[in-house]
């Protein structure tokens, strides 16, 4: 199972109805019982998963299940920024990612009105482009506050940005940034975004409490700011932009952050559990209903 992303968090933190974030629980808790092994990023989401079958599976809990630490990698590809990185004077700020409902993209709106250093921020993800994913309010609520606060000119808003030129685009900016709430859900997140943003030696500012931020934070490749603070993220964004070679000097630790999340050497946990695969807890006799199921599933083919 991969648990890398605890899905009833997000629906919490989306405000969705009681019912469909205990139906989230119940699935989760459901798969993290019936796995093998279960993929998490970090170790705050193997005590998530935890606590999840001590209350809702307390009576089916097995000896396992066996967890493994397997956060998302990716390939670092060096820096392709520009050698100015602050153009015309301003810097340039880019939301890595979609608008979701549990993030807050509103802060940085809100903090734009009362910067004393010329700032523009550049939105992605404001539209999906498949037609089932449901709309991101949050886009719509941006260019509101936008316009009320008088900053419209600095706020750009990109439906989409293709895989194949994420990273080339993702490089022209001098910082990445992101925002919550600092709830659960943003402490048992691992946000990829800004590990893209650090593998292409761009530095990264987001909300204190969130495992990647924290830990670019800690060394030298970005910076956190506490959750619901536009006045400190004002005063952070204005001290990135007038202390010299800052940006400089965090790209160069992002890039060697980011050389440590590599593919190869991330999946070494998963790649010894599949040379001896076993079972988290017997397997009990399939019902006669699944008997049937089966063999249905061997008909179609």
């Amino acid at each position: 199972m991969d648990f890398a992303g605890p899905y009833p968090l997000e629906a919490a933190a989306s405000h969705l109805p009681p019912s469909t974030i205990r139906a989230a629980e119940v699935s989760a808790a459901d798969a993290v019982v019936a796995a093998d092994l279960v993929l998490c990023a970090h170790k705050r989401q193997v005590e998530y998963a935890m606590d999840l079958m001590r209350r809702l599976r307390p009576d089916q809990q097995p000896t396992g299940p066996r967890f493994a630490l397997v956060p998302f990698g990716i390939q670092p590809r060096g820096s392709n920024r520009p050698a100015q990185r602050v153009r015309d004077g301003a810097l340039r700020v880019v939301w890595p990612g979609g608008l979701w409902d549990w993030l807050d993209p509103l802060i940085a709106v809100t903090a734009l009105s009362t910067c004393t250093t010329p700032v523009t921020i550049d939105f992605w993800g404001a539209r999906n482009p498949d037609p089932r994913a449901p709309a991101a309010t949050r886009a719509s609520a941006v260019v509101d506050l936008a316009k009320r606060l008088g900053v419209e000119e600095r706020v750009f808003l990109t439906d989409w940005i293709d895989a194949d030129r994420f990273d080339r685009e993702l490089a022209g900016f001098d910082l990445a940034i992101t925002f919550d709430d600092a709830g659960p859900e943003a402490t048992h997140a691992f946000r990829t975004r800004l590990l893209h943003a650090l593998a292409v030696g761009v530095p990264t500012l987001a909300t204190t409490g969130e495992y990647v931020a924290d830990l670019a934070a800690s060394r030298g490749a970005g910076w956190t700011v506490p959750p619901n603070d536009p006045d400190a993220l004002a005063t952070m964004l204005t001290r990135i932009a007038t202390t010299r070679d800052a940006i400089e000097q965090a790209s160069a630790q992002a890039l060697t952050l980011a050389a440590e999340f590599s593919y190869d050497d991330l999946v070494s946990p998963l790649a010894d559990w599949l040379r001896q695969p076993g079972q988290a807890r017997p397997r009990a006799a399939p019902t006669a209903h699944e008997r049937v199921r089966r063999a249905l599933r061997r008909g179609l083919r």
